[in-house]
């Protein structure tokens, strides 16, 4: 799947048999909002309009010639599926960064859009960001300092842990851990300073449902990319240290275990929270 023109096309993993997806005059295909599900059998993708700069988020099964229009807006889209291609969780959001924010969960191929949450953020405090859980049946949601859960069938909402540290400002990036049991996240501290140097960001993890938060060891800077190894021993992430002349990109790894265990030693009260 890649976008060429503005549209979308499908072809083979060596390049031949391209297929046109999209060909709507008047509008676009927008970047980095187009995916396929991950069984392969549809995509996604938000369309966008220049002249009446409405988005559309849309979806098609590639067995089927028809669209299907899931929502029409002024507002920017982001959306993910689910694991099991089953639903689209999607974001409703800006253009200002205080607007209302809406995150709604739709049936593929035959489901009504259910609304979630609706939202409106502080200047400081502006996450607001999802992540299906590995076996799809819940979706985390980090929002202002909040982090909630989704669980199905009904979407019920619970809020893991404490309230997030009021100087982080913002979700950069979260990962599920490979068994559903934890959560990654980045966050940004100080958000929108003027210079580099007073602001970065953090590594953290909770447990889930557990709501333990602790923050990683690291070097001081922008880590962003977070991610978990296979067998969900290991978190990775890239860090980039902007005290150097020339930034440079470093891969930092943790071992979970011998994190945990440091912990435990560190505050042994907490030991089997």
């Amino acid at each position: 799947l890649f976008l060429f023109e503005k549209d979308l096309w499908l072809s083979r993993t060596d390049g031949s048999g391209a297929v046109q997806l999209t060909e709507t005059a008047g509008r676009q295909v927008m970047q980095r909002r187009y995916s396929c599900s991950p069984d392969g059998s549809a995509v996604a993708w938000v369309s966008y309009s220049p002249s009446t700069r409405i988005s559309v988020l849309r979806m098609r099964r590639l067995s089927e010639d028809k669209t299907l229009d899931i929502v029409s807006t002024s507002k920017f889209i982001r959306h993910r599926w689910s694991p099991d291609s089953s639903r689209i969780a999607y974001e409703l959001y800006g253009p200002e960064e205080t607007a209302t924010r809406e995150l709604f969960v739709i049936g593929i191929p035959d489901g009504e859009s259910k609304k979630l949450i609706d939202v409106n953020l502080d200047e400081y405090h502006t996450s607001f960001d999802h992540q299906w859980s590995p076996s799809g049946e819940s979706l985390a949601l980090v929002v202002g300092r909040k982090l909630l859960l989704f669980n199905l069938p009904d979407y019920a909402s619970r809020q893991i842990g404490s309230l997030i540290d009021p100087v982080l400002g913002r979700c950069y990036g979260m990962a599920w851990s490979p068994d559903g049991k934890a959560l990654a996240l980045t966050m940004e501290e100080k958000p929108g300073q003027s210079h580099q140097e007073e602001s970065g960001t953090r590594v953290l993890t909770v447990t889930v449902p557990g709501g333990t938060w602790a923050e990683l060891d690291g070097e001081p800077g922008y880590n962003y990319s977070v991610k978990w190894s296979p067998d969900g021993k290991w978190i990775s992430y890239d860090s980039e240290e902007y005290f150097k002349a020339r930034p440079e990109g470093i891969l930092w790894e943790l071992d979970v275990n011998t994190y945990l265990e440091k912990m435990d030693r560190k505050y042994p009260e907490k030991s089997g929270s």
